[in-house]
């Protein structure tokens, strides 16, 4: 009997305990707890709105000059460089996701194949495959060769496209890539200088390399850099003559063998795009057009260009004038020797839009942020450029940091070219 009744206690006391548990607390009980603050990042936002038209009659194909402050794309994908990590972008999130993908990979020896990265090479993506540089800058690479590698992407391996020797150096510029082939000088030492300075100290070696076949071809050995290509066809090639006053020509084969000039105007800028050409003129300043036989030259009305990027639409440009920074708090400025400002026109160079400025001319005050663009590469309706940002520090004047540090990771802004939306990518740190 006293068991049963305390059995029938102990049924009671759980039955209640259970009612108190699913009763929900009074208002005042849930007013009293402290806020809870959660910090987030602000989300990114993403329209496909690309500058591409129906390319089908588009017989000649530009080139791609690999830079160290721009990204590439490739398959619809959109890929960056810091100095330890190449990285694809999830253009909807923003976030950044590492090519390395063994999840157990710290990145800091020989065996990732992303060590040692040369950010001044830049990279190239092609064919599912990624070609880029491991430099001999870090400790434990001192002594070896610089390489150019090639990283599958679908399968993670990796192995040497070509080594430089090792007492050659690399040249940061003239890597440039078209039609399934990769161009570039290599820089040597000429053993013959030390005993008889009269003779160039180094040569040049231009050389293309099959990127299916992996097949080696020196075209050219030559006391200086002679050639950047800029496009062409499965026939013909037109690029910059280095060496005899930055003159455009043509090759009319691809083993440059066969080669003139088109034309006689020193250019550092060269652009093809809808079978024309673009050129910065040396005679005028401007940016000019022409058929790509040289034919219908126009001037697009366009002086002296900063940094361009050419569309199947449009032409994206930053013009080289400088302006003024002024704080709202001090009478010191701040000069800044190119533009704050972005525009696109028509190939024509009609229809000119401005689609950012990063300052309005009013002073800037404090908790403003000033992003001012220093590259330039369009992508699917938005472009991205490293930048140089301003704001007031704690004593009124006017302070200056970069995305672009020797040591951290690049960051980048992505605006949106038709509304102005900006975002700042962040590149992670390793």
């Amino acid at each position: 009997m006293k068991k049963a009744l305390l059995s029938l206690i102990m049924l009671a006391i759980m039955l209640l305990s259970l009612l108190s548990c699913t009763q929900t607390p009074e208002l005042p009980y849930l007013t009293e707890q402290p806020e809870t603050i959660i910090e987030t990042k602000e989300k990114a936002s993403y329209t496909y709105a690309p500058d591409v038209e129906d390319s089908a009659n588009n017989s000649m194909n530009p080139a791609v000059l690999v830079l160290d402050d721009v990204p590439s794309s490739y398959d619809g994908g959109l890929y960056f460089q810091t100095s330890w990590m190449l990285y694809k972008l999830d253009k909807e999130t923003g976030e950044m996701n590492e090519m390395c993908k063994d999840p157990l990979c710290k990145h800091n020896t020989k065996a990732c194949p992303f060590y040692g990265l040369h950010r001044e090479f830049g990279f190239y993506v092609y064919d599912n495959k990624i070609i880029y540089m491991r430099g001999r800058e870090r400790s434990d690479l001192r002594g070896e060769s610089n390489k150019i590698l090639l990283y599958d992407i679908k399968n993670g391996s990796f192995g040497v496209l070509h080594e430089y020797p090792v007492d050659s150096n690399i040249l940061k510029v003239n890597h440039s890539f078209h039609g399934g082939e990769m161009y570039f000088h290599e820089k040597k030492i000429n053993p013959d200088y030390e005993k008889d300075q009269s003779l160039p100290r180094f040569s040049y070696a231009f050389t293309k390399v099959d990127l299916s076949t992996f097949e080696k071809t020196v075209l050219d050995i030559s006391d200086y850099q002679k050639v950047t290509v800029v496009g062409g066809d499965e026939n013909k090639i037109y690029y910059i003559d280095l060496l005899n006053n930055k003159n455009i020509c043509i090759a009319n084969n691809r083993n440059f063998d066969d080669v003139s000039v088109l034309i006689d105007d020193r250019s550092a800028h060269f652009f093809i795009s809808n079978d024309r050409m673009f050129y910065v003129s040396s005679e005028t300043g401007n940016l000019t057009s022409r058929k790509l036989d040289g034919s219908d030259k126009k001037d697009l009305g366009i002086s002296d260009p900063y940094r361009i990027y050419i569309t199947d639409k449009y032409i994206y440009y930053r013009p080289k004038t400088g302006f003024t920074l002024t704080s709202a708090e001090h009478k010191k400025t701040v000069s800044v020797s190119v533009s704050n400002e972005i525009y696109r026109c028509t190939h024509d160079g009609k229809n000119v839009e401005l689609i950012y400025q990063a300052y309005n001319g009013e002073p800037i005050k404090r908790g403003e942020v000033i992003y001012i663009p220093t590259s330039l590469y369009v992508f699917e309706g938005y472009f991205y450029s490293t930048f140089v940002e301003f704001s007031l520090k704690d004593d009124g004047t006017i302070g200056q940091d970069s995305s672009r540090n020797s040591t951290g990771p690049y960051s980048y802004m992505r605006v949106n070219c038709n509304t102005g939306e900006m975002y700042i990518i962040e590149m992670p740190e390793i």
